[in-house]
């Protein structure tokens, strides 16, 4: 099929010397003039099931090379990997899930830290960001695009006797973690990427860096502007489309966290619908294809992103809106969101506007 040349930019909003901006494309024409290489170093590899794209430009700001700046981000990344992996034997969060209930794992601060913005966005959200719902994804099997298994409402009561954090002990003085009810699990995964974005970004700027990009599967952590390109402007990224079309959206974002959550990747179909691979911990149930995906542009965090992303998808578009609205205390630098709706075989696109003053607006574009 023929490509067709991008159109320009459909909202986008601009402040303080930041910027976010969302643009609707088709896939690049081939002919196209191709950007100038990048100037510095660009590290790539796997780490937290996931693609890692470590961007460091030789004009970062600090006094050490693009190359000894890369590494100190991947050794943070990889000691997020290390600590909260869900399953690993010697990872913090595997040793609490195979902990028996009322007994202390002490922890690393770095998976601290990780608990207690889990436990920070679960309360926010009344629970629809939720790290402890890994008995309600037992239940499911997934072969292919299929469901194989689909747990009865038995089932599911009988999960959800393991879900819910207020099952989790934290001491944060002590480093220590236990659980109340034998069998509950914790996985982090829901913010995981975005707090290994965040630290490498935290540990960069440590050494003087103004200017870089990390991405952690998706979930990125930008600093200040892309001065590895001529001339310099904001870090780019180029979101999929949720419905799996020939079109994607290109995010431009200057000192910002991002991230998304949605139908992107892992979904199935059951009775003739299409179904995520985000579980509503209301239900237990995979979400619908309503809200099929969402991305969340937060001015400070990374780690905040990735949690809002997955709670917007599950609320939908009504219930964002009132949760964005009533809750703008916990953003007084404001917040942005694109949420993805699927109508029939098309996408709409709402993009709801949080300023630091409160104030929500909302663009269809």
């Amino acid at each position: 099929m023929a490509a067709v040349a991008a159109f320009a930019v459909a909202f986008g909003f601009f402040a303080a010397g930041r910027s976010v901006a969302l643009a609707q494309q088709n896939e690049p024409d081939s002919t196209a003039t191709a950007p100038p290489p990048f100037k510095g170093e660009r590290r790539i590899f796997e780490a937290m099931r996931a693609t890692v794209d470590l961007q460091i430009p030789d004009d970062s700001g600090s006094s050490l090379g693009a190359q000894e700046l890369a590494n100190v981000a991947e050794a943070a990344v990889r000691k997020t990997d290390r600590l909260l992996a869900p399953l690993a034997e010697d990872s913090d969060v595997g040793r609490f899930n195979r902990a028996p209930e009322n007994q202390w794992v002490v922890v690393d601060s770095l998976t601290m830290t990780a608990t207690r913005e889990a436990a920070r966005w679960n309360q926010a959200t009344d629970g629809l960001f939720e790290p402890t719902i890994e008995s309600f994804k037992r239940l499911y099997r997934f072969e292919g695009r299929q469901a194989t298994a689909w747990p009865t409402e038995a089932e599911l009561a009988q999960a959800k006797r393991l879900v819910g954090l207020d099952k989790v002990l934290i001491d944060p003085v002590g480093l220590k973690l236990a659980k109340t009810v034998e069998g509950v699990s914790l996985d982090l995964g829901g913010l995981a990427k975005g707090l290994a974005a965040d630290l490498a970004a935290e540990a960069l700027r440590s050494l003087g860096v103004r200017h870089a990009l990390l991405n952690v599967g998706g979930e990125m952590r930008v600093l200040g502007r892309n001065v590895g390109l001529s001339p310099p402007g904001p870090w780019t990224a180029a979101l999929k489309d949720p419905l799996g079309r020939d079109v994607r959206f290109v995010v431009k974002v200057s000192e910002r966290g991002l991230a998304s959550s949605g139908n992107y990747e892992r979904w199935f179909e059951r009775d003739g619908r299409r179904w995520s691979h985000v579980i509503d911990p209301r239900t237990g149930r995979p979400l619908p294809d309503v809200t099929v995906g969402a991305t969340v542009v937060h001015p400070d965090s990374a780690a905040a992103a990735d949690a809002l992303a997955t709670a917007l998808s599950v609320m939908g578009l009504a219930d964002a809106r009132a949760f964005l609205k009533n809750n703008a205390r916990l953003f007084p630098r404001g917040l942005e969101a694109a949420l993805f709706l699927k109508e029939g075989m098309e996408l709409e696109t709402v993009w709801l506007s949080l300023d630091a003053a409160g104030e929500l607006t909302e663009t269809r574009p």
